[in-house]
C-alpha cells in the first residue's frame, strides 16, 4: 500500500526523524504528540486499467503537511520530507508544488507539499 510505503520512507530518512522523531502520521498525529510533526493524506487515487484488464499500477495524489513552531523550522522539515520522498525507491513521484500556511488556533506554521506518487 502506497501510504504505508510513504510512511516507511519518511521514517527511514534520518534528517527528517532528527527533526520530528516518530511524529509522522496519517491525517492527524495523536493528541499526546508535540510539535514538530508531519501528517499525510491521500487526496485522490486511481488505478491504471484498460478495457480488457484491471491495472496493477496505482497513482495517488498525496498531501503532506509539515508543522512547526517557527517558519524556518517548517521549511526545513518540508525540505527533509521532499528529500525523503525523492530518494525513496518504493514509488515514482511527480512534485506538484507547495504552499506556506499558518494556523491561528494552534499558532503553528506549516508547509503543505503535494506529490503524485506512482506504484
Amino acid at each position: 500500500m502506497i501510504e504505508q510505503d510513504l510512511r516507511t520512507a519518511l521514517l527511514a530518512h534520518a534528517p527528517l526523524t532528527a527533526m520530528v522523531g516518530q511524529n509522522i502520521a496519517a491525517l492527524v498525529v495523536p493528541e499526546a504528540a508535540s510539535s514538530p510533526y508531519v501528517t499525510y493524506q491521500a487526496i485522490s487515487g486511481q488505478r491504471e486499467s484498460t478495457m480488457s484488464q484491471p491495472g496493477s499500477r496505482v497513482n495517488v495524489r498525496m498531501q503532506l503537511s509539515c508543522f512547526a513552531d517557527t517558519y524556518s523550522q517548517a521549511k526545513a522539515i518540508a525540505q527533509a520530507v521532499q528529500d525523503a520522498i525523492e530518494s525513496a525507491s518504493a514509488f515514482a513521484f511527480v512534485f506538484n508544488g507547495y504552499q506556506d500556511m499558518y494556523d491561528p488556533e494552534t499558532k503553528q506554521r506549516y508547509v503543505v507539499i503535494d506529490y503524485s506518487l506512482w506504484q
